[in-house]
């Protein structure tokens, strides 16, 4: 009995001990397996942070990519180009040139835009609304499609850079496509083709040669846009069971047949590429993130180590081995995302960071460079505490929308740097989520410079618009004076007398006209369409002549003091403009200091760089010669700083200036060439520097003037060209009392007629050079060969026409600009007639 019990507590205790190791084992292994389970679904949500880490790496490259062509559309050669169309320039002096500017600054984009070391576009081409191809650059050795191919790209809708994928047959490209609208109508379409080739390599491709996971973007029916030429690669995206349209992102488990015909059990991740049509898609092997242990397993592993306790207890050492291996294999792959990301942030060339409950959490070396804040200084502090006050619920207002969805666009806004300079900057904002709680990332760019430059540009167009109306204006204008001034004069010849009361009127009506031509000088000076006769000078030369007037013009209580350049170069102009230019700027300078003063005027050599050229609308690089006039009146502020040089606009009362001054100031010196800057803060007075191109060649001696001739009767035959009737009407009548015999035409097409019949000599036709069917100097050509003989004497109040170029006459041409006087009119007749050939 006593054996038997013992018996029966050694079994007892054995069972006891297995039960309990069974036990142990089974709890052991229970426990293994829920670990697996916590670490699959790590595995899972580190797929898929991968997948939408290089989802926003991608996503932030097309958002570069849309900002490039904002950029390129704002060009100043693409305004130029259509500016040009709509003038109707000739494609040997306007468009052409304009393409081949285009052409070269399409040629830079693709070159300078890189990827690492990969080129990022391959191709650029512009096309106009009518389907012409106008420019298309491509780095390959064919680009491809023509007109009809591209016509497709078409689309005034695209008011924002769109990504598209181009199907040209079984090929896919992405493309970013780009309306370009000039002065608010659709003139064409940008369109950049990407490489797929240095997107997939920089930015998608998978971890690496160890690793059987493949990535690459997809289009939104789940085509490939580009993947390596690998069997294996096609082999996984090909059998990837389509994606619903519900979801954004998505997991699948599929098996994909391999060419021996084993299946491979895969995993698919899918996250959308934000603000594009495309889906990032990785794809990788079941057993890289879930090992091969599965819960079948258990009951058989159990019984196993039950019967072989050490042997089981080496499957799980082993399991647990391998397990840690390809977790420690995934944290490394996440660390090198992590890091790739944090480059990507640290080296941005813009201002990226991180808002939680409106404070700053984190900002990027690149903020702190554009603002002048280190993070310490703004970590904790309000978002908007950079941002003025007028900005700041705007600031609020537009953050919203873009966190809603309800647009995309960037948001121009201002901001104050560390400094305290105000400056302009365009920013994005996106929601995020950082260290598990919901956050902003945004990013913005310090976009002063361009800012500036479209300022300058608009008030150019602005000014150039007035100009035109007054160019428009002048040459009826001119007419009407003409006759005006001429039935005046006819009408003081009829008077017995000075005393005559008739006399005194009409004299009015001579000086009313007078000042009218006086005013529509200064519009066709502010216009740059006044007619100039520009020579070599010395602007020393002209201040010194100019010192003894312009000192009885400003007073005797303000001083004027030169600082003269020994050494200064030389310049090409008008030297009566010049003289303009320094009488209306000490005005100016007269008026703002109403008690007295000091008047300075400088010239110096100096050298406009490139850096100052970017800065400054219009300026060419290169030596120049400086005019300086500074005064220490009071000032202005930069509202009025912003239209001094726009017609009409002055700071005086009423009756007391026209507003043309400075106008005129600005046209003679645009259509000299050069260039004017302002300077002015209240109270601290002002200066206006001039810039002139410097030119190498001599000084110009002065012409001695022949005495004109008292005697201005003739015999001779005049031909009258001018379609205004009254101003021809009158010119002839006061040739046939000076005894010239007169022949009418009132335009091109008469005056060939009444050539043709006339055998007799003609012996000076005097002609409008504007005029409808034919200009004055194509009719001269014409008429040539019938009459040899024949002399010519242009006239004209406009500049744009075949002998005027830019406002400058051509040196051997008779010209004598309108309104005139008859007298000075006969006179000229009379010289024109009285030179000989030779001369």
């Amino acid at each position: 009995m006593h054996s038997i019990l013992a018996n029966n507590r050694g079994y007892l205790a054995v069972i006891i001990i297995g039960t309990s190791l069974v036990g142990l084992i089974a709890a052991l292994l229970v426990s293994n397996y829920f670990s697996q389970i916590e670490l699959q679904k790590v595995a899972l949500e580190q797929l898929k942070s991968d997948t939408e880490k290089r989802a926003g790496a991608v996503s932030y490259f097309f958002l570069e990519r849309e900002n490039d062509l904002r950029n390129l559309a704002e060009k100043r050669q693409l305004s130029i180009f259509f500016e040009n169309k709509a003038l109707e320039m000739s494609m040997e002096y306007g468009l052409r040139d304009s393409l081949l500017s285009i052409s070269k600054v399409f040629e830079r984009f693709l070159m300078d835009r890189k990827l690492g070391v990969d080129v990022i576009y391959n191709r650029i081409a512009l096309i106009e609304s009518s389907g012409a191809v106008l420019v298309d650059r491509s780095r390959e050795a064919s680009p491809g499609g023509r007109e009809k191919e591209l016509k497709k790209f078409l689309d005034p809708e695209r008011r924002e850079p769109a990504i598209i994928v181009d199907q040209e047959g079984p090929r896919q490209r992405i493309t970013i496509s780009l309306a370009y609208f000039f002065k608010d109508r659709y003139a064409g379409q940008i369109v950049a083709w990407i490489s797929s080739k240095s997107l997939y390599n920089n930015l998608v491709k998978g971890t690496g040669l160890a690793s059987k996971r493949f990535t690459t973007i997809v289009d939104q029916n789940g085509q490939p846009l580009y993947q390596r030429a690998e069997p294996p690669e096609e082999a996984v995206f090909s059998s990837i069971p389509p994606f619903t349209d519900t979801a954004a992102e998505e997991v699948h488990r599929y098996e994909s047949v391999r060419k021996d015909d084993a299946r491979v059990e895969m995993i698919a991740t899918r996250t959308p590429i934000k603000d594009t049509p495309f889906f990032l898609v990785t794809v990788s092997p079941a057993s890289e993130v879930f090992g091969h242990t599965s819960p079948g397993y258990l009951l058989l592993i159990v019984g196993t180590l039950s019967l072989a306790l050490l042997g089981g207890m080496a499957v799980v050492v082993r399991s647990d081995f391998r397990k840690k291996q390809e977790l420690e294999r995934e944290i490394a792959d996440r660390q090198q995302a992590e890091e790739a990301f944090s480059s990507l942030v640290s080296h941005a060339p813009m201002g990226i960071f991180i808002i939680q409950d409106d404070t700053y959490i984190m900002i990027n070396p690149g903020f702190e460079a554009i603002t002048g804040y280190r993070q310490e200084e703004l970590v904790g502090q309000n978002s908007k505490c950079l941002v003025p006050l007028g900005y700041k619920e705007m600031m609020g207002e537009e953050a919203v929308k873009r966190l809603k969805g309800r647009t995309s666009t960037p948001f121009e806004f201002q901001f104050i740097t560390k400094s305290g300079e105000t400056r302009w900057g365009i920013e994005t904002v996106a929601p995020t989520q950082f260290g598990g709680k919901r956050a902003i990332l945004g990013y913005f760019m310090d976009i002063t410079e361009r800012k500036q430059l479209e300022i300058q540009f608009l008030q150019a167009q602005k000014m150039e618009a007035v100009g035109r109306l007054a160019g428009g204006v002048a040459h009826d204008f001119n007419n009407i004076l003409g006759v005006i001034m001429g039935y005046a004069e006819t009408i003081m010849e009829m008077c017995l007398g000075k005393d005559d009361p008739i006399y005194s009127k009409a004299e009015w009506i001579e000086k009313s006209a007078h000042k009218a031509a006086a005013l529509i000088s200064q519009l066709l000076a502010f216009s740059r369409k006044q007619i100039l006769k520009p020579h070599v000078l010395n602007l020393n030369a002209v201040v010194t002549n100019f010192e003894k007037m312009l000192r009885r013009l400003i007073g005797e209580d303000i001083d004027l003091v030169k600082f003269i350049d020994q050494e200064l170069g030389l310049v090409k102009a008008d030297s009566g403009q010049i003289e303009q230019i320094i009488m209306n700027l000490a005005v100016n300078a007269r008026d703002a200091m109403p008690n007295g003063g000091k008047l300075t005027i400088e010239t110096a050599n100096v050298y406009l760089d490139q850096d100052y050229a970017q800065g400054h609308e219009g300026v060419t690089p290169g030596p120049h010669v400086m005019l300086a006039v500074s005064d220490n009146g009071t000032g202005m502020d930069a509202e009025t700083l912003s239209h001094i040089f726009e017609p009409f606009f002055t700071t005086k009362g009423i009756g007391k200036g026209t507003g043309l001054g400075l106008a005129t100031v600005y046209g003679i010196v645009k259509q000299s060439g050069g260039h004017i800057w302002v300077y002015s803060e209240p109270g601290q007075g002002t200066t206006f520097k001039v810039y002139l191109p410097r030119v190498e060649e001599a000084v110009e001696k002065p012409k001695t003037k022949e005495v004109a001739s008292t005697f201005l009767e003739g015999n001779e035959t005049i031909l009258v060209v001018e379609d205004d009737a009254g101003l021809r009407e009158l010119i002839s009548t006061v040739l046939c009392k000076h005894g010239f015999k007169v022949l009418e035409a009132a335009h091109g097409g008469e005056a060939l007629l009444l050539c043709e019949k006339k055998k007799a000599p003609i012996h000076l036709m005097l002609t409008d050079i504007v005029m409808p069917q034919i200009s004055g100097s194509t009719l001269s050509e014409h008429l040539r060969p019938i009459h040899p003989e024949m002399k010519v004497l242009y006239m004209s109040g406009y500049t744009e026409n075949a002998i005027v170029h830019h406002g400058v006459i051509d040196t051997e041409v008779n010209f004598i600009p309108k309104p005139f006087r008859m007298l000075d009119l006969v006179r000229k007749i009379r010289e024109v007639l009285d030179a000989t050939s030779a001369s």
